[in-house]
């Protein structure tokens, strides 16, 4: 509810406010219609126009687990806002969270509240509009942008089999390393690959995710998603030594009427 009250205080706030970001907030439609004044409330949300002065907005939600507040309507109406204004993200796809969150349990799951404990204090030190949402986008998203440190690390060099090369570094979200795509000796150059974060549990046997705990800080990869003009040569990196790299090549499949296709 907190989150509807704050999109409509917003209103009266112009240029005083950077970001909301909510959680499992109904903003498409209430969970109980009980009064007109309630269809009302949704009417202004269908007014607002959104635009480069608005606040950025993030909704969080908790998926299935959820069952106050169906997915459905705690996702932000595509049409409201581009990516360029903000996003949804349901806990399953937050990286370090991984699984659905009850309501009221949200406000107090540790995987969550640390990520949006730091998306806030990363904004805080952003200055643009747009340094902010790349701050969401990282936290949130995992989409963390490969830093141009060369400084740390051990230099590894991944060969090229194909034009679309997938490598996995074991515990590697903070990994700080230029990447570069080399036909040979003399001629390299910056690449940048779609990094993702995955879960990868120590003891694959235990429950997923650990009752009462979750995924642990460490039991996670990164994989480095790459398009390579030519299926030769290698890719340059500096990992850590104690990390794991594996690699191979990685196809697109399309989901078609909600089959995999074989």
């Amino acid at each position: 509810m907190g989150g509807v009250v704050a999109r409509l205080a917003v209103e009266d706030l112009p240029n005083l406010v950077d970001a909301i970001m909510t959680m499992s907030t109904p903003h498409s439609t209430p969970p109980v219609t009980l009064s007109k004044d309630m269809d009302t409330i949704y009417d202004q949300f269908g007014a607002q126009k959104y635009n480069a002065t608005s606040p950025l907005l993030f909704s969080i939600c908790g998926g299935t687990a959820d069952t106050q507040i169906a997915s459905d309507a705690c996702v932000i109406p595509p049409y409201f806002i581009t990516r360029d204004d903000g996003f949804t993200i349901l806990t399953t796809g937050m990286p370090g969270a991984w699984t659905g969150v009850e309501h009221q349990t949200i406000v107090w799951c540790h995987q969550v509240r640390w990520r949006v404990a730091r998306t806030l204090l990363g904004m805080t030190a952003a200055g643009s509009r747009q340094a902010k949402l790349v701050v969401a986008e990282e936290w949130l998203l995992g989409r963390k942008a490969i830093q141009a440190d060369a400084s740390t690390g051990q230099t590894r060099r991944i060969p090229v089999t194909s034009s679309a090369k997938s490598i996995k570094v074991s515990s590697g979200y903070d990994i700080a390393s230029p990447v570069r795509w080399c036909r040979d000796e003399f001629a390299c150059q910056d690449v940048h690959p779609e990094v993702i974060n995955i879960p990868a549990p120590a003891n694959t046997k235990a429950p997923f995710p650990l009752p009462g705990e979750g995924i642990r800080p460490n039991e996670q990869a990164m994989i480095l998603d790459f398009e390579i003009p030519s299926g030769t040569g290698y890719i340059e990196l500096r990992v850590d030594a104690q990390k794991s790299v594996t690699s191979g090549a990685f196809r697109r499949d399309t989901v078609s009427r909600k089959i995999w296709s074989e």
